[in-house]
């Protein structure tokens, strides 16, 4: 029989082994989740500790994209912060704080009409990106009202902008309506709406827009139905403008309907010295009005718009698209104090390609437009600007949670669109920590 001092070694001699067999674990399970957080890190996934160790956005649902996830201004989560992207056009929400900058949210776009002893019109635009079938309509009302009873010509000054080319770089200059041309003089957005029936009749798809000459000859190479068609696609042969020869044949048209005679004789000219100011058309949308409806409807030509207007308003007139790239270029580093190497912006609408940006300098931008996030189109529960070209897919926004609000860039360079996925994934985490 062993005695009370051998058991009590024995059993001292248990315990120590089981220490130090705790020690070993211990310092095993260190050395597993230091191994841990080194692969976090190799993959440029940052979690704050604050939420849960599992990530918000599982690195594999990103095939080539990055993305920043932040909550009261507080980054939780980021991919490939640092890395370059096309944005596509959530690039829109830089375009927009620039014209907010520069031209002002209350600033409203005019159009001058100036006449002269032999009944010329002189017509000269500033890049009313609102002008439209209903704007010439009531402009026709008040020159009416001024004595304007006969134009015998139009002469159409679009020298405030002198762009080097009138697409954005990026346009294909395809039929749709997102590739439509700017200008200092444009009407109903570059773009003209379409009816050709089976017989071969063409017509106008709107009410308040007259079917114009330009608008049957496009017609007779379309096919039967209705269109709504960038004019900028069609080489109208003569010696002006497709888009100011646009202008002039509409308002040639609703003139005639409003009871002025008008002559359809148009040539791009100056204002002279000569001529008398009887009507200054200001546009009752304001800057802020454009922005909405351009983030709402995603709209290229209102953007490039705006981007050209606040270049010129910057740098002086003419307008032109290096005017307008500068003004982008230095509201972002300058105003918001994004790196130049996180960004390059070659025109104001996201149809370039060659346009990048990092996560993070999104987010600087998102940041900045926190407090017109109000502007923004509500989608999947978000305020939401969208980004899409082939192979782009991109999202930037704001969510409103508990725990406060909650903003995020997502940029996904990939042909696979996983992006709404990944945007309830957000919204359903983060609703919940």
């Amino acid at each position: 029989m062993p005695d009370q001092w051998q058991i009590c070694q024995k059993y001292r001699d248990s315990n120590l082994a089981v220490l130090r067999l705790g020690q070993r674990v211990s310092e095993f399970l260190q050395r597993k989740s230091m191994l841990i957080v080194l692969c976090l890190c190799a993959v440029t996934v940052t979690l704050m500790p604050a939420f849960s160790t599992a990530a918000i956005l599982p690195v594999d649902t990103v095939q080539n994209g990055g993305y920043i996830i932040s909550r009261n201004g507080k980054v939780i989560e980021s991919y490939r912060a640092n890395d370059r992207f096309t944005p596509a056009s959530t690039i829109k929400l830089l375009t927009a704080l620039t014209a907010f900058e520069f031209l002002g949210e209350d600033y409203r776009f005019t159009t001058s009409f100036y006449t002269d002893d032999y009944q010329n019109l002189y017509v000269q635009g500033s890049g009313d990106p609102l002008l439209t079938s209903e704007s010439i309509a009531r402009i026709a009302v008040e020159l009416k009202k001024r004595g304007v009873e006969t134009i015998r010509s139009y002469i159409l000054d679009d020298s405030l902008f002198q762009l080097e080319t009138s697409q954005p770089e990026g346009s294909l200059n395809s039929e749709n309506p997102y590739d439509a041309p700017n200008g200092a003089l444009a009407v109903n957005f570059n773009s003209v709406s379409i009816v050709k029936k089976k017989n071969g009749t063409i017509g106008s798809g709107e009410s308040q827009t007259p079917t114009t000459v330009l608008a049957k000859e496009i017609g007779s190479k379309l096919p039967n139905g209705k269109h709504r068609i960038n004019i900028g696609a069609y080489d109208i042969q003569g010696n002006i403008s497709t888009s100011l020869r646009y202008s002039a044949e509409l308002m040639h048209s609703i003139f005639n309907n409003t009871g002025i005679k008008s002559t359809l004789e148009f040539r791009q000219g100056k204002i002279p010295k000569t001529a008398r100011k009887i009507v200054e058309y200001t546009s009752d949308k304001t800057v802020k009005d454009i922005v909405r409806l351009c983030m709402h409807y995603s709209n290229n030509f209102l953007a490039n718009q705006l981007a050209l207007a606040a270049g010129g308003k910057k740098y002086g007139y003419p307008a032109t698209w290096e005017k307008a790239r500068k003004a982008l270029s230095y509201f972002a580093t300058q105003q918001i104090g994004i790196p130049d190497n996180e960004l390059l912006v070659k025109e104001g609408s996201g149809l370039s390609r060659a346009t990048y940006i990092t996560p993070k300098a999104m987010m600087s931008i998102v940041d900045a437009f926190t407090p017109h996030r109000d502007l923004l189109p509500i989608k999947h529960g978000y305020h939401l600007k969208s980004g899409t070209l082939e192979d782009v897919y991109c999202y930037a926004g704001y969510l409103d949670t508990p725990g406060g609000l909650v903003t995020f860039s997502l940029l996904l360079n990939q042909p696979t669109n996983n992006r709404n996925q990944l945007i309830r994934t957000i919204r359903r985490k983060m609703s919940i920590n």
